[in-house]
């Protein structure tokens, strides 16, 4: 099951004048539980660990989730906040 969001939205109405309302969906996921994960790969005689980031399935199909499969990650840490920061790296230079 997903997550269930509400979002404070404003909009322009029929008449002109400003709306102001709440607006929910189910399925959706501004976040969700992820996982780091090593897997180790043997390449000859020399074994590598090999890390992933797994991430919930409901937070990568939401329509906000700003990357999709294939895109190139900048990855940053910030290490005051102990935080791991992600955007997208051009990768053509």
């Amino acid at each position: 099951m997903g997550y269930q969001t509400v979002l404070p939205f404003e909009r322009e109405g029929k008449t002109g004048k400003s709306i102001k309302g709440i607006c929910g969906s189910i399925g959706m996921a501004s976040k969700g539980r992820g996982r780091l994960i090593n897997r180790p790969t043997k390449t000859g005689e020399k074994e590598y660990d090999k890390f992933f980031i797994y991430l919930p399935t409901e937070l990568v199909r939401d329509s906000a989730f700003p990357f999709k499969p294939g895109d190139y990650l900048l990855v940053e840490i910030d290490q005051k906040k102990k935080e791991l920061r992600m955007r997208k790296f051009d990768s053509t230079g």
